[in-house]
C-alpha cells in the first residue's frame, strides 16, 4: 500500500464508491481550487480509500450596537445581497454557521425562515 496524491484514474473509482454510499451529497469536484488536498492510500494504481478536504465558508456575526428586529433583519438582508455574489464568483456555493446552544431555538428559526437556510451535516472539528 502506498500514501499518494489523487490522480486523474482515482476518480471514477471514488465517484463509484460514493454512489455506493447512498449519501445525500453530489459528489464533490475534487479537482475545484478549493480543494485543500486530497490524497488516497492505494494498492498498486487502485485506490483503496481516499480524503479529500475542501475550504467551506464559517459564517460569523458581529451585532455591535442594539437594533431593533426590523432593521437588524433588512441589515442582514442587505449583507446577504452583497455577500452572495461575491462568494459565488470565488467558487464558494454554501456558507456554514455554527450556532451556541443558547441561540439555538431562535435563531436558527429565523435563519430558515428568512435567510433559507437548512440543517445540514452535525459537524465535528479537529483543531491542528
Amino acid at each position: 500500500m502506498t500514501l499518494r496524491s489523487l490522480v486523474a484514474s482515482d476518480v471514477p473509482i471514488l465517484r463509484e464508491s460514493h454512489a455506493r454510499s447512498g449519501f445525500a451529497y453530489l459528489f464533490p469536484d475534487l479537482e475545484s481550487p478549493l480543494m485543500a488536498s486530497v490524497r488516497v492510500v492505494a494498492d498498486g494504481d487502485r485506490p483503496l480509500i481516499g480524503l479529500a478536504a475542501e475550504q467551506i465558508l464559517q459564517g460569523y456575526l458581529f451585532v455591535c450596537e442594539p437594533m431593533p428586529p426590523v432593521e437588524q433583519y433588512a441589515a442582514l438582508k442587505w449583507l446577504e445581497r452583497e455577500m452572495i455574489p461575491a462568494l459565488r464568483v470565488k467558487g464558494f456555493h454554501e456558507i456554514n454557521v455554527f450556532l451556541p446552544p443558547s441561540l439555538y431555538g431562535v435563531f436558527s428559526s429565523r435563519l430558515r425562515r428568512s435567510f433559507g437556510f437548512v440543517e445540514s451535516w452535525r459537524s465535528l472539528g479537529k483543531h491542528f
